[in-house]
C-alpha cells in the first residue's frame, strides 16, 4: 500500500496502566513527539500532568474490547484471541484514523494502554501501512501498581494483579530486542535525562537537541505509590507468577524461552477460573451494552432535546 505514512517509525508506548506510560508520553512530547490532536486533558489527583493519550484512539480500541464483551480491566483479557478475529470495518477505521492524524508528521507516537492488549490488531494496521514501530514497554513493580489501582479503583490485589499480568505478557507480543525498549519505571524517574537519551539513542537520535526539555517532564512527584501489604497475601501461583516475570523483564537481555514458558504456567491458571467466571463476565457486559444504547437512543431523541429547556427550569427552581 502507497502512502505518505511509508517509511516513518512510529513510537508506540506500551503497558499496564499506572505503570508510567503517561510519564514517558509526556516526555516524549516535549521533546518533539506527535502523539495526537485530541488528547484528554490532566485529571488531579490521577494525572496532574496529562494523560497523553489520543481520545479517538481511545475510542477505537474501547469498540476492539467491546467486540470481545471485555473491558481494560477484564481480569480475563489474556485469553482474547486477538489475531483469529475478523475486525472488519474497524480494520479500515483504523487505518483511515492513522493516515489522517498522523500523516503530516515525521515523529508521532500512541499512547494507551488498551493498545497492549489489542497488540495484533494495530500489528496488523501498521503492516497495512507499511510502518515499522518502534515499541517502548514501560514496566512497574507489580505490588505498586496493585496499590495504585486500589487507591484509585478500588481493585483487590488480586484483581490488579492479574491485570498486571495481562498487559505484561501481551507487551512481549512478537517481542524482538532490535525494534523494543524496555524501561522501568523506578529508573526513568531516578534517572530521567539518561532514560529518555537511551529512548532517543534507539528511536530517533536527532531528538537528542531537545533532551532536557523532554527530561525535565518527568518528576519524583509523578510517584506516589511504594509499598503494599495486601500485595504480599495474594495466593499462589499468581504471586510466584508476577514476581518471576517482573525479574525477567529487569533484566538487560530478555530470556525468550523462559518468558515462554511463564506464558503457558499464566495461561494454564488463566484457564482453571473460566467457566462460569467467564460466563458471569460476559453477561454483565452484554447488559452495559444494553443499557448504553438505551441511553444513547434516549440521549439524541426528539423528546430529550425538546425537554431539556423544561429540565433547565427543573433545576434552577431546585437549587432555590
Amino acid at each position: 500500500m502507497s502512502n505518505k505514512i511509508l517509511g516513518l517509525r512510529p513510537i508506540i508506548v506500551l503497558g499496564m496502566h499506572r505503570s508510567g506510560t503517561s510519564a514517558v508520553s509526556g516526555a516524549l512530547s516535549n521533546i518533539g513527539v506527535f502523539l495526537g490532536q485530541n488528547l484528554f486533558k490532566p485529571q488531579a489527583g490521577v494525572n496532574e500532568k496529562g494523560f497523553f493519550e489520543n481520545s479517538t484512539l481511545v475510542k477505537i480500541n474501547e469498540r476492539l474490547l467491546t467486540s470481545f464483551y471485555s473491558s481494560w480491566d477484564d481480569p480475563l483479557a489474556f485469553l482474547m484471541d486477538v489475531r483469529k478475529k475478523d475486525f472488519g470495518s474497524l480494520h479500515s477505521e483504523a487505518v483511515d484514523f492513522l493516515k489522517s492524524e498522523y500523516l503530516e508528521h515525521k515523529h508521532w507516537g500512541m499512547k494507551d494502554p488498551r493498545t497492549t492488549l489489542l497488540l495484533p490488531f494495530w500489528q496488523n494496521v501498521f503492516n497495512d501501512l507499511d510502518v515499522k514501530p518502534f515499541y517502548l514497554i514501560m514496566i512497574r513493580d507489580p505490588a505498586e501498581v496493585c496499590l495504585s489501582l486500589f487507591k484509585r479503583d478500588g481493585f483487590s490485589a488480586e484483581k490488579s494483579l492479574l491485570l498486571w499480568l495481562n498487559y505484561t505478557f501481551c507487551c512481549f507480543e512478537k517481542y524482538d530486542a532490535e525494534s523494543h525498549l524496555v524501561m522501568n519505571y523506578d529508573f526513568l524517574l531516578d534517572e530521567p535525562e539518561s532514560s529518555l537519551q537511551k529512548v532517543i539513542n534507539a528511536y530517533a537520535p536527532e531528538l537528542s537537541t531537545d533532551l532536557e526539555k523532554g527530561s525535565g517532564f518527568v518528576t519524583k512527584s509523578l510517584k506516589n505509590n511504594s509499598e503494599n501489604e495486601a500485595f504480599d497475601k495474594v495466593s499462589e501461583p499468581l504471586k510466584s507468577i508476577a514476581e518471576e516475570l517482573f525479574v525477567l523483564t529487569a533484566s538487560e537481555s530478555i530470556d525468550i524461552d523462559k518468558l515462554s514458558a511463564l506464558r503457558d504456567r499464566y495461561r494454564t491458571y488463566l484457564q482453571s477460573l473460566c467457566g462460569p467466571i467467564s460466563e458471569h463476565l460476559k453477561s454483565v457486559k452484554m447488559k452495559e451494552l444494553e443499557y448504553r444504547k438505551l441511553f444513547d437512543d434516549a440521549y439524541f431523541s426528539s423528546w430529550w432535546k425538546f425537554s431539556w429547556p423544561l429540565r433547565a427550569v427543573e433545576r434552577f427552581f431546585s437549587k432555590k
